[in-house]
């Protein structure tokens, strides 16, 4: 049975299926899986059910479907021969005690890390599993741009939408049982008599707690949060407003206007392992109450969440999948700017975040390209230390042939060679498995220490399903490792192996082994020389050119404390050069939406834009290029000018900087509100967002209300002592609040903490499978020297040198590492300047960095060499003669 190839189910489950499931049964069960794919496409979209397919192919893994194999001539229950491969292959790893020894190191090192992936992986993929409704909750995920831009091009989601999606789809359409709108509340402040804590929250609606599952601890939680002004506390939220103390009824003031709450219960903290998270929960009809006007904006996508709970009729998806994108339609439709486009994401399907959700999600998460990059580089250290063990098995092939021949003449058959070498190489693996578990509780915390916020995001849990895993990831590397050894080996034909050794093909695979050889090694520059460029490239961006000067400036929140109070404070200390004030900080990632009409159009121009006070841009040195920017006293009536850079001006059509300043220009300051700014000045274009993203059309506004951040430039040198002066000062504005700051020049290195994350962790895997490659080499040059021992002999009694003795034996690894160095510069080229090419400014692919990347590697490597051969060439070669 076939269905058409655009729904097929996955093409490597159905393969699996067709390999082990018993002949006579497959018709049969391929059948039914495939009509019962076909229904689940009616129930849900294609990704869910192909990952349906996929689990119930893996359910089928049972003895009564899966075919007989014939590996081993065995009986599953006689455990005498399986224990004589134990006993022989421990016989065989302490008689080769070297090989074995760089094996276990090898496949402990790379196993590490694969581990520490694989811990990674099963907890990312653990997110939100506790909610008993799970595969019923969607969220609606929102994408905006211009008017002319076709619908289907908007793949850039946010997690928010408008808050009219909820009406539309609970008046107009079927197949949601239940809607739960939220908004998130980050760094505000609760208030009660005698202390104030900062906290964040959700404002939600009152079905919440139906529709999710967050453990109950006291009220009626299904009607807890149906009244305005009513308020849930976490368990350790409630313990460090009041302690042990009952907090129901309690009176709390929330935010910056303070308006009261009632606490009409307690909840459980929300697990790790969830996406959501929160300190409280507020009514969302408190929001209501206060007539935000933004609740019924249409065109506001950006601070608030829609839930969906799914019903259970089939295709109930389909269904909302087309209901949203009929209400797409509908927004595009009414607003002459914008088109729109809203899609329903499963819950499974928020964390690890997918590609289409780029902003705005409502807590900590990973992309999910992330997992590929660390499952890629694990995979390339695996992959060394495998290449290492069928390198050295190869090598060690024709010790072994005498015991393959009698094997062979006392009746032993191939599958049962194969089955004891398998067996050999997963007992190494399982050896190097209790090694790497022990690495791996060194490695995580450096793990955690790569970037502060990865201990947010990831919780690393040792449980039995976990040493489980790590279990069959072992048996599973021992297998495929030592196949390729194992079926060559038992390939050996009983007449030559016994009667003429010198016959044995025994270099049948030597193309395959210096491939191998030169694989790796390739891999090991590659990644070196990765690791320089991303490094470099993170220097060049920390310290390249933003537009502005943030040196030596200092960021305080100012977490509702007035500005003006605050300053004339501040500006009294003789370490404290100047200070401003702004909403937002620049080249930090945030940024507010204007939209400005072009003149004698209706059409409209949205930019980024921030309040600020006269004297910010002085202090933050912005070169102005025209006009004189905002008057040193803002006029008390309201705003009445604005400043732009130089790309709003163009995109604005508004002349030359000269010709734009004194020209009054529209701006939207509400839903159905506008107002005339008049331009006071023109600034260079500079990076608001970072440098990675171009440069926007920005605006800087006059708001003496919306400034959140004080900007302090302190006299160079004089940090320790301004630090302990402003700590005292903030407490005497403000004894509550704890005193929050940060360097402007460490936040935007934040801005670029993945760089720098990823060249260390690529670093990391560089230096392993150097480590990796290098302890191969030294067992391959190792046993290449013992195999020519006698030659090394007599070419010395004849007169030979050691210079030419060294050479002689090296010459075959040296050619190696040159083929691997000429292989890995166009690859390195081609590689690096695919993701360089994704940053507006880039570092140049330079010849210094293959210099010191691939020299380095180059030089270690011939040291392992020359150290290994160099003894050989000075032994003695009587002694040589003597040896068999």
């Amino acid at each position: 049975m076939n269905v058409p190839n655009d729904i097929s189910p996955p093409k490597w489950a159905l393969y699996f299926l067709r390999w082990f499931c018993k002949p006579e049964l497959l018709e049969y069960i391929e059948g039914d899986l495939i009509e019962t794919f076909e229904n689940n496409l009616e129930a849900f979209s294609l990704r869910k059910a192909q990952r349906k397919y996929t689990w119930e192919v893996l359910g089928l893994l049972k003895p009564g479907i899966i075919r007989n194999f014939h590996l081993t001539s065995i009986h599953p229950f006689s455990t005498a021969m399986l224990f004589n491969y134990l006993k022989v292959g421990l016989r065989q790893i302490r008689r080769h005690a070297l090989f074995s020894g760089l094996n276990i190191i090898g496949l402990a090192v790379s196993m590490s890390v694969c581990l520490l992936v694989i811990m990674v992986l099963v907890d990312q993929f653990g997110y939100d599993k506790f909610h008993k409704n799970k595969d019923r909750i969607y969220r609606v995920i929102s994408a905006r741009g211009p008017e002319d831009r076709p619908i289907e091009n908007l793949t850039r989601f946010n997690a928010t939408s408008p808050l009219p999606i909820a009406d539309e789809l609970s008046n107009n359409y079927t197949g949601i049982e239940s809607i739960v709108r939220m908004h998130r509340v980050y760094g505000t402040d609760l208030k009660i008599p005698d202390k104030i804590l900062p906290s964040h929250g959700l404002y939600v609606d009152h079905n919440f707690l139906s529709v999710f599952d967050f453990g109950e601890i006291q009220g009626d939680l299904s009607e807890s949060l149906r009244e305005p002004f009513t308020l849930i506390l976490s368990q350790s939220l409630s313990r460090r407003l009041y302690g042990d103390e009952d907090p129901m009824g309690k009176i709390i003031q929330l935010g910056s206007e303070g308006e009261d709450y009632i606490v009409t219960g307690v909840i459980e903290d929300p697990p790790i392992r969830s996406h959501i998270r929160f300190e409280f929960l507020a009514s969302f009809s408190s929001l209501e109450s206060l007539k935000l006007q933004n609740l019924q904006d249409r065109s506001y996508i950006w601070g608030y969440y829609v839930y969906m709970l799914l019903d259970r009729t089939p295709g109930v998806e389909r269904k909302v999948s087309t209901a949203l994108a009929e209400i797409s339609a509908q927004f595009s439709e009414l607003d002459p700017y914008y088109k729109y486009k809203f899609e329903p994401q499963a819950l499974g399907d928020i964390t690890p975040r997918d590609g289409r959700v780029t902003g705005n999600e409502i807590g900590p998460s990973l992309p999910f390209f992330l997992f590929y990059f660390l499952s890629a580089l694990g995979f390339i250290i695996i992959l060394s230390a495998g290449f290492n063990y069928t390198n050295l098995s190869l090598a060690r092939s024709l010790k072994r042939a005498k015991e393959i021949g009698i094997r062979k003449v006392v009746g032993g058959k191939r599958r049962q060679l194969v089955t004891q070498f398998i067996i050999e190489s997963v007992l190494v693996a399982l050896i190097a498995l209790l090694v790497g578990i022990i690495l791996l509780e060194f490695l995580i915390p450096r793990f955690y220490h790569l970037d502060p916020h990865i201990s947010k995001i990831i919780y690393l849990k040792r449980s039995p399903e976990i040493y489980l895993l790590f279990f069959g990831f072992s048996v599973l590397v021992g297998i495929l490792a030592g196949l390729i050894p194992a079926l060559h080996i038992s390939n050996y034909r009983t007449i030559q192996v016994l009667k003429n050794l010198s016959q044995v093909k025994v270099f049948a695979y030597l193309g395959l082994r210096k491939g191998l050889i030169v694989f790796q090694f390739m891999l090991c520059l590659l990644l070196v020389t990765s690791t320089i460029f991303l490094q470099k490239q993170y220097k060049l961006l920390l310290h390249a050119d933003h537009g502005f000067n943030v040196g030596d400036v200092l960021n305080v929140a100012l977490k509702g404390n007035s500005y003006e109070i605050f300053s004339q404070t501040v500006q009294q200390l003789k370490e404290v050069k100047a200070i401003s004030g702004s909403q937002l900080r620049l080249a930090t990632g945030t940024a507010n939406s204007l939209d400005v009409y072009l003149p004698d159009s209706p059409d409209s121009l949205s930019l980024h834009s921030n309040f600020v006070s006269p004297n910010f841009l002085e202090n933050l040195e912005l070169a102005l290029v025209a006009g004189s920017g905002f008057p040193a006293r803002p006029n008390t009536v309201g705003e009445r000018y604005i400043v732009l850079n130089e790309t709003a001006v163009e995109k604005l059509m508004l002349g030359s900087p000269e010709e734009a300043v004194g020209q009054a220009i529209e701006v939207k300051v509400s839903s159905d509100s506008t107002s005339f700014l008049t331009i006071g000045g023109v600034v260079e274009d500079f990076y608001d967002m970072d440098i990675t993203n171009p440069i926007y059309p920005y605006a800087f506004r006059q708001g003496k209300a919306n400034l959140q951040h004080a900007n302090i430039r302190l006299h160079p040198g004089t940090t320790k002592t301004a630090l302990s002066k402003l700590e005292k000062l903030w407490k005497e504005i403000d004894p509550y609040q704890p005193f929050t700051y940060a360097f402007h020049e460490d936040e935007l290195a934040d801005r670029y903490s993945p760089l720098q994350m990823g060249s260390k962790v690529v670093g990391l895997v560089s230096a392993l499978a150097i480590v990796i490659a290098l302890l191969g080499l030294m067992g391959m040059v190792t046993y290449m020297v013992e195999g020519h021992i006698k030659e090394v002999g007599i070419r010395k009694i004849l007169g030979a040198n050691e210079r030419q003795l060294v050479w002689r034996l090296s010459k075959g690894f040296l050619l190696l590492l040159g083929i691997a160095t000429l292989l890995s510069i166009p690859t390195s080229v081609f590689i690096n300047r695919m993701w360089l090419e994704t940053f507006a400014l880039k570092v140049p692919i330079s010849i210094e960095v293959f210099l010191w990347g691939i020299g380095g590697v180059i030089v270690l490597s011939l040291l392992m060499i020359i150290s290994q051969t160099i003894g050989a060439a000075k032994g003695n070669p009587v002694e040589a003669l003597k040896s068999e």
